[in-house]
């Protein structure tokens, strides 16, 4: 659980001509480099009223692509987002493609979730866990049987199915969602609703060692540890998996990664404000206090529609275009020897405080236990 209590004040301002510091390589960062960069427009962007059980849900959504400082040459987007009104409920869905056809992947799911909900609606209102369960499982299977290769390239998911009274939540991944509440209108704090799935997390660890799998971080030459813990078939150097769970990904899945999401379901209250999802490319520089407090802040100030104008203010930004905006200053920020590129930065905020009215206490229901608990490896492994 994060919180807030809405001290920092600032002017957002987000121009796009950046002017940043660069550790030179040559030097193992002991000199800087200084330049100038023209940051990517938005490749994708809403903002609109949803209607669930004739109450209104504002919904905006953004993806920021990544771009790699030291490159003019332009960097694939690999993420995609979009959702679903359909019989009083919405869906959001948001997918992180890695390697080589990440991007297909995630346009392919993005496809393949949108046509199952719609055919099989009645399962997920008659077995909401089950049948989303079915619905990651059979898309990874369809797409093993694809024209795409994916045997080195996949995708996180996060999915959230809302009713007026509900949340249902799945992912596979490290991408995350959050819901943020307020008690009084002035203390904001946040429950996150996924879990990242990690390789060195205990439950995780325990069932790729299990199939053969090797958990460890990248070496480089010099014999120094660098980054996450990855996935390793033996000792080569694939598939290199920094998560324990995604949608292809077939190299891993012969060595322990899984389809199956982790879910959960809560009950919407009157204190709930709003739901984030986004991309690593938010949660990787932003917390989720950092979220909550920047959203508590600025949402009432932002933009009811989408814009691509620059500089990037609270008077032209939606609320997941300024959170995109936040996060791709924060890259800037911590750019050095391991970080001269910018992953793509996608994220989607739904306002729910209008949706439910009726005082009760919340519930939740996780259907296994939360894999947070991690192991340190490095001396053992």
């Amino acid at each position: 659980m994060g919180n807030s209590h809405n001290t920092e004040k600032k002017e957002l301002n987000y121009p796009r001509l950046i002017h940043t510091e660069l550790k030179n390589l040559e030097t193992l960062g002991k000199d800087f480099m200084k330049m100038g960069f023209l940051v990517s427009k938005p490749a994708s962007q809403l903002a609109e009223i949803v209607m669930l059980e004739e109450r209104p849900a504002m919904i905006s959504g953004c993806i920021l692509p990544g771009q790699d400082i030291t490159d003019t040459a332009p960097k694939k987007c690999q993420d995609n987002y979009s959702f679903v009104i359909y019989q009083n409920t919405l869906m959001i869905m948001l997918f992180d493609g890695h390697g080589a056809n990440g991007h297909f992947v995630a346009n392919f799911c993005v496809d393949y979730f949108t046509q199952y909900y719609y055919k099989h609606f009645q399962d997920f209102i008659y077995d909401t866990q089950d049948a989303i369960k079915e619905l990651f499982l059979k898309c990874d299977e369809d797409l093993k049987s694809s024209d795409i290769n994916c045997d080195l390239s996949g995708s996180t998911c996060v999915l959230a199915i809302l009713t007026s009274t509900h949340i249902h939540c799945a992912s596979v991944g490290d991408s995350r969602g959050i819901l943020i509440s307020s008690n009084n209108g002035n203390y904001f704090y946040s429950n996150q609703l996924t879990t990242d799935q990690k390789p060195n997390h205990k439950e995780e660890y325990h069932r790729i060692k299990a199939q053969g799998g090797c958990v460890r971080r990248y070496t480089n030459e010099n014999g120094v540890k660098r980054g996450p813990y990855r996935i390793w078939q033996g000792d080569t150097n694939i598939p290199g998996l920094a998560m324990s769970r995604s949608l292809g990904d077939f190299t891993g899945k012969s060595i322990g990664v899984i389809a199956a999401p982790i879910y959960a379901c809560v009950q919407l209250h009157p204190r709930d404000k709003y739901v984030v999802i986004a991309s690593d490319g938010v949660w990787d520089v932003m917390s989720n206090d950092h979220i909550t407090d920047f959203l508590s802040q600025n949402f009432d100030k932002c933009c009811g529609e989408a814009s691509q104008d620059f500089p990037g203010t609270v008077k032209n930004c939606t609320p997941a275009r300024l959170i995109c905006e936040e996060a791709r200053t924060k890259w800037f920020s911590v750019s050095n020897i391991d970080r001269n590129s910018i992953d793509d930065i996608t994220c989607v905020v739904l306002k729910v405080s209008e949706l439910n009215t009726n005082e009760h206490h919340r519930v939740v229901q996780f259907n296994c236990t939360m894999v947070n608990e991690e192991y340190c490896l490095d001396n053992f492994e």
